[in-house]
């Protein structure tokens, strides 16, 4: 009978002794000093231009705001160039023309991130930033006109502006220390060049 009579009481207190568990566990995670890096190789479009894209991000835990859902400090350093050429001969005057231009651009975007944790090895996230880009264009063109030097026409412009960004990705840890996954998003850019951009980067993440 007692026997009977234990083990309905360790039945009826377990529920219980798993909930505080939970907050227990909730409670010691609430404030996380987690910190990560992360690399990002991609690429980034502007209505059909499309450039390499290259990104450092420091990722710093700042506060569980539940279980399964950590809200994370995020300053990303980030790198795209863009780059075209081509080429032309005037079938009358025999003269070749050939044209280049590049853009580079620089950008630091301090953002907010949201980390779901979907399952003990996948987790799903969503950033959202607002920072500084600094763009420089060049443009290059060479007339090659038979029995002349050649004339070389080049010019370049510089600009800065504020642009913000709306991504989302998946890791999935493949130890506790390193994460692979992938992200996509949308830059809207103001000043000069006004247009929003399309990113698509492959990301290696490592725990400190």
């Amino acid at each position: 009978m007692r026997r009977i009579l234990l083990a309905a009481v360790v039945t009826a207190l377990l529920p219980f002794a798993a909930s505080a568990q939970s907050r227990t566990s909730y409670a010691s995670t609430s404030n996380s000093s987690s910190m990560s890096a992360g690399l990002l190789i991609g690429m980034e479009d502007f209505s059909g231009d499309t450039g390499l894209a290259l990104r450092a991000d420091g990722v710093f835990g700042v506060k569980y705001l539940a279980p399964r859902v950590l809200f994370s400090g995020i300053v990303s350093l980030g790198y795209t160039n863009w780059g075209t050429s081509s080429g032309s001969i005037d079938p009358f005057t025999g003269n070749g023309i050939t044209a280049s231009s590049s853009l580079n651009m620089l950008k630091i975007i301090p953002a907010a991130r949201f980390t779901f944790d979907i399952a003990p090895q996948f987790d799903l996230y969503a950033d959202a930033g607002l920072g500084f880009y600094y763009a420089h264009a060049a443009l290059k063109t060479t007339t090659t006109t038979p029995g002349f030097p050649n004339t070389v026409v080049e010019a370049s412009a510089s600009d800065t502006g504020v642009l913000m960004r709306f991504a989302g990705g998946a890791t999935f840890a493949l130890t506790p220390s390193f994460r692979l996954g992938a992200e996509a998003g949308f830059n809207p850019y103001f000043g000069d060049i006004d247009q929003t951009s399309f990113t698509l980067m492959a990301l290696a993440q490592f725990r400190m």
